[in-house]
């Protein structure tokens, strides 16, 4: 078992959408109405994914378009982004797709596995973003979509998981590639030791 696997992530998402709650709801301290973010935020959230313990290290991030520059500093290194949008506000979405979305694949320098939270699905009387069009923006790419409502604690674990999961397993193929690609140059030194020996004998029957 790996010692607290360390694994980032970001939350990117207008100003109240629901960042912070989710978080609040992932670490068991639900405030119904809490402060608005003010700058970048950090707190952590232990998970056993797969017999493994993996330590989540989780960044909650300013909503305004202001910061962006600022919030860009906090993209290293992040290995998993939540991206959220509230399901009654049209323009959170289109937010949430043409500029978080477009952040995160300007200013990451390797492929992070995105989710997108569709939140406050407890309202969804005033919904303004069509479900099946979401599911099949995700679907085209590669995006990790879930319905969550903070009010009620739905969809939050279920998505979060998921992500964990999907972390995981490229984890595990990251090592397991490494340890391929390990064995086999040990194999191309051997192979070349010997024919090197190969050489030198035959070399030592020539001069004799």
């Amino acid at each position: 078992m790996y010692d607290s696997l360390k694994c980032k992530v970001i939350l990117l998402g207008d100003s109240g959408v629901g960042k912070t709650s989710i978080i609040s709801r992932l670490i068991n301290k639900y405030e119904k109405n809490p402060k608005s973010t003010i700058s970048t935020e950090y707190t952590i959230k232990e998970e056993i994914i797969n017999n493994e313990k993996i330590l989540f290290e989780l960044w909650d991030t300013v909503g305004q378009e202001k910061y962006l520059s600022l919030n860009r500093i906090f993209y290293l290194d992040a290995k998993i982004c939540i991206i959220v949008y509230d399901i009654t506000n049209k323009k959170s979405y289109d937010n949430a797709i043409n500029i978080w979305l477009k952040e995160i694949q300007n200013y990451t320098n390797e492929k992070i596995i995105i989710g997108l939270a569709g939140n406050k699905c407890d309202l969804y009387q005033k919904e303004q973003v069509n479900e099946n069009e979401v599911r099949n923006f995700c679907s085209l790419n590669d995006i990790e979509f879930n319905l969550t409502s903070t009010y009620l604690n739905l969809g939050i674990d279920n998505l979060f998981m998921i992500l964990g999961k999907k972390y995981f397993t490229n984890f595990r193929e990251k090592e397991k590639e490494k340890s391929i690609y390990k064995d086999s140059s040990i194999i191309t030194i051997s192979s070349k030791d010997t024919n090197n020996n190969k050489s030198i004998l035959s070399n030592k029957q020539r001069c004799c």
